[in-house]
């Protein structure tokens, strides 16, 4: 007959003494100061349970120990496009008062498998990002912290089952999608609410203000705690303009050399440095009557076409090629 037990804990972080207590159903934690944050956890120690339609009623599978490991939070963008989100990811987090070595473990959604690897930190968590979505600054509201590990996945957008498992035996496993507490979509990821069960967090631009507030408070972190940053559009950089007259000029000793010099035509790279500099001429192609010069300002190359007629009362502007 199978056996099923839950068993309701407590984690009582001691953020004075840097200690950790847990207490069964019904015991009394004593001693505990204003300052300690309580987690709770239901734990079924039934082995080969059959995974919960709902990742809101979702239970862990192993009895708590010092080395259980949590699917934290999961978005994904589906490859849609217009996400508020670049890149779909899963953040899991760990209970264990000691780092754990990860290459023991799997993620594994539908028919793909990853191998973890590396490590993550006592009472930390732990950032797998995914491929990139075909996204832009219209409609991005955040911006992911490095990830301690990429792969090429695009989760779900709509529904997905994904477990975390170590050497082949399951260890939490998420669904989404099956209720109005899952309903997932682009927009949204779903995350644990105080590492327990899982509640909805939108990302869409005209539904929530993402600021640093709702950052700190909803989005994953990495290895280092990192996460990450309001995003924000990088503007054009505005460059000082270099102004120059349109008179020819004849070089000042053309009278005293048998080289005669004449201010026929300029290239304008629109950009001073400090001391008033734009460019330096690099090299000349006389096959294809190309100059080749650099702008540290802009830190680019410019390829300058010299093959313009330069007739003219005036001096003729030249087109250039960044």
């Amino acid at each position: 007959m199978k056996r099923s037990i839950n068993i309701l804990l407590a984690l009582v972080l001691a953020l004075s003494a840097g200690s950790a207590v847990y207490a069964q159903e019904g015991e009394t934690l004593e001693n505990v100061s204003d300052n300690e944050a309580v987690r709770s956890h239901t734990v079924d120690t039934t082995k080969n349970k059959d995974i919960s339609e709902d990742a809101y009623n979702t239970e862990l599978f192993n009895e708590l120990s010092s080395e259980q490991l949590i699917i934290e939070q999961i978005y994904g963008g589906g490859g849609k496009g217009e996400n508020p989100i670049s890149n779909s990811f899963i953040e899991l987090y760990s209970f264990s008062d000691t780092a754990i070595d990860l290459s023991e473990y799997t993620l594994s959604d539908g028919t793909y498998t990853l191998s973890l690897n590396g490590i993550i930190p006592a009472y930390g968590s732990y950032l797998i990002i995914g491929a990139a979505e075909e996204t832009t600054d219209e409609f991005l509201t955040y911006d992911l912290p490095q990830a301690d590990m990429t792969c090429d996945w695009i989760i779900n957008n709509k529904s997905y089952t994904i477990s975390l498992s170590k050497d082949g035996e399951a260890v939490d496993s998420v669904t989404a999608g099956a209720s109005p507490e899952t309903k997932i979509s682009k927009q949204k990821s779903l995350k644990r609410t105080d590492n327990g069960d899982f509640g909805l967090i939108v990302w869409e631009k005209d539904s929530v203000t993402v600021d640093e507030t709702y950052i700190i408070n909803n989005a994953p972190r990495n290895s280092k705690g990192e996460y990450g940053s309001v995003h924000t559009i990088k503007g054009e950089v505005v460059y000082t303009p270099a102004e120059a007259s349109d008179t020819r000029v004849s070089g000042n000793y053309n009278s005293a050399n048998s080289l005669q010099l004449e201010l026929a035509g300029r290239y304008n790279s629109g950009a001073l440095n400090e001391d008033g500099g734009s460019l330096e001429i690099v090299t000349y192609n006389p096959v294809n009557g190309y100059a080749y010069a650099v702008s540290g300002v802009k830190g680019k190359l410019i390829a300058v076409d010299l093959n313009d007629n330069l007739d003219g009362e005036k001096v003729t502007s030249l087109s250039g090629t960044e």
